[in-house]
């Protein structure tokens, strides 16, 4: 199994698009896939449940919640004891992501934290995770706040970042309320998982 490389490092600074979000520098075939923005509803909803963080804070907030963090300030997912790894296709991976999430339902908050991006180009879909962000009042790059808080009332939301960011083969850590829950997802294509409820989950993506 893959062990996670590179955690800290960051390949690509991201930029707004000039045109269409969601179809700049996307084909035709990626644009298609079920990312759609839903900007018309979210662009009423309140932010009050939707805070980004910067690395500092996300940091901070793992270490409160008994998450432990490495030297070089990203999450450690050495110490997860389920591994699993992740569909070669991305809307394979995207229908896996639907099913962990499903785990964290009970959990009124979420923390997703993106510690590497970029890394594979051909499976970028960066202008359309600008776009998902901005849809929420968020403008600001990864560089700046590669981590979100979400309440779970905007699941679909929830849903649709992680959904993009692992489809991107980035490196994804997903937390639960207080870190009980915690899954992880490499660029190299696999994942590791801390609980019994997320295992169950992968079980049942896996006879899909």
């Amino acid at each position: 199994m893959p062990h996670p490389l590179r955690i800290n490092g960051y390949r690509n600074e991201e930029r707004m698009p000039n045109k269409s979000p969601l179809l700049t520098g996307i084909s035709p075939a990626v644009s298609n896939q079920q990312l759609s923005c839903r900007a018309g509803s979210r662009a009423q909803r309140s932010t009050k449940t939707m805070n980004a963080l910067t690395r500092k804070q996300a940091a901070e907030w793992c270490r409160n919640a008994g998450v432990p963090i490495s030297e070089s300030g990203n999450p450690e997912p050495e110490w997860l004891n389920v591994r699993f790894d992740l569909p070669s296709g991305a809307d394979e991976r995207r229908c896996l992501v639907d099913k962990h999430l499903k785990a964290f339902k009970s959990d009124a908050r979420v923390l997703v934290w993106i510690t590497e991006w970029g890394v594979w180009p051909s499976q970028d879909l960066m202008p359309q995770f600008i776009a998902l962000r901005a849809s929420v009042g968020e403008t600001r790059g990864l560089r700046e706040v590669p981590a979100q808080l979400v309440g779970m009332q905007n699941i679909d939301y929830l849903r649709d970042i992680v959904s993009c960011a692992v489809a991107s083969l980035w490196d994804v850590h997903v937390f639960g309320h207080r870190g009980r829950k915690w899954v992880f997802y490499s660029h190299d294509e696999w994942g590791a998982a801390s609980s019994a409820a997320i295992v169950e989950q992968i079980a049942a993506a896996d006879r899909h």
